[in-house]
């Protein structure tokens, strides 16, 4: 579901967080022993998605991002 610009959250506000986290259960399942497309699959997004939130997201901590997420909304 789109969210019209200027509504109180925006999508991309509420999917740092979730993206940081689905990122942190993917590295997990990875050092179960799980290749990376099983991972990605076991997650439920597609191997694209998983290499664009790896490249912009991947240094991010959760609660650095739920900062910015909260800061996000301040502003709209």
């Amino acid at each position: 579901m789109l969210r019209r610009p200027g509504t109180a959250t925006s999508r991309r506000a509420e999917g740092i967080p979730s993206a940081v986290a689905k990122l942190r259960q993917v590295s997990m399942l990875i050092a179960r022993g799980k290749p990376v497309l099983g991972a990605v699959r076991m997650i439920g997004v597609a191997a694209q998605t998983y290499d664009h939130w790896r490249s912009e997201y991947g240094s991010l901590k959760l609660a650095r991002s739920s900062a910015w997420s909260v800061a996000g909304r301040a502003k709209a």
